[in-house]
């Protein structure tokens, strides 16, 4: 499942296969005999021969069903087009994506409330990324030039800097195991490399055609602990994901998160496009502060 995405930034239908079988008999019934024939005196009336009773067709005894094989709670056929779309994704050595989100957040009192957002991803594997979080509640921008990790709140005019490993995908883990932070969609990396976790699903199953955004997609379901999720795959020779939905089922409000997402492969993107470079009037604070700048809070 989508590691991330968790519900402050994550269906399965069991298919039954019924058989029955009916058997009919046709029931033929006798025809009453005719009544006499009235003939006129002097003649004596003439007795009419005796029907023939109707003979019964024979009724052939239904055919005997044999045992129906449910098909499995993950089906390889599913998977198969996961791992195409992992695949597809991992050899995206330059892409731009653009997220449309609605995320559902839980209050203290229970009350589930939405948020919507555009995220603005830009990376270029293995060393460089880019991200801006634009949503109802804050906005974020967060920067890696393969030697430095930068986040920084454009609206509080504040930033944080810290040391960083080689790759997008060592950051992610550095950002989640020491800080704390989940990057928004941080799937896209993570998605048919050891890491995934594609072995705890417990159903993976093939919806149907869809079309999303102008775009012919084929839909899947899946299920494993905490969650169910769906995905929508593009068609083609770029089974590019195109729409994401996760609900969080260890929770009882089953809070949603949901992406629509819109790709734009190999564009050119200029040195500094992954470089933070301060305003003149934002200030540095402490690396310890990290993990409150990234939470949702009431200051944008």
């Amino acid at each position: 499942m989508p590691r991330t995405t968790a519900v402050q930034t994550d269906f399965a239908t069991a298919r039954r296969l019924l058989a029955a079988t009916a058997g009919a008999t046709a029931v033929v019934l006798a025809l009453p005999a005719p009544a006499p024939a009235q003939t006129p005196p002097p003649t004596p009336a003439q007795t009419p021969p005796a029907a023939q009773p109707a003979v019964q067709k024979p009724v052939a005894a239904p055919a005997q069903a044999g045992p129906v094989q449910a098909p499995p709670a993950v089906d390889p056929k599913v998977m198969d087009a996961l791992n195409k779309m992992s695949a597809f994704l991992r050899d995206q050595k330059v892409f731009e994506l653009t997220a449309r989100t609605t995320n559902d957040v839980v209050l203290d009192d229970d009350t589930v409330v939405k948020f919507d957002g555009v995220n603005t991803y830009k990376a270029k594997r293995p060393d460089a990324l880019f991200v801006d979080v634009d949503t109802d509640r804050k906005r974020r921008e967060y920067f890696y030039d393969g030697k430095t990790f930068t986040i920084y709140a454009p609206r509080q005019k504040y930033y944080a800097q810290v040391a960083a490993p080689g790759t997008i995908k060592e950051l992610l883990d550095k950002l989640q195991d020491d800080l704390g932070i989940d990057m928004p969609l941080d799937d896209l990396f993570y998605w048919g490399t050891p890491d995934s976790d594609f072995n705890q699903l417990t159903s993976a199953q093939y919806i149907g055609y869809a079309r999303v955004d102008g775009h012919d997609t084929d839909q899947f379901a899946f299920s494993q602990p905490g969650a169910d999720w769906q995905l929508w795959i593009d068609r083609g020779d770029q089974p590019l994901p195109r729409k994401l939905v996760i609900i969080h089922t260890d929770q009882d409000e089953r809070p949603q998160y949901e992406a629509r997402l819109d790709w734009r492969l190999r564009p050119n993107f200029t040195a500094d496009a992954f470089t933070f470079s301060p305003p003149a009037d934002a200030k540095p604070i402490q690396v310890v502060s990290l993990r409150a700048l990234q939470q949702e809070g009431t200051a944008p």
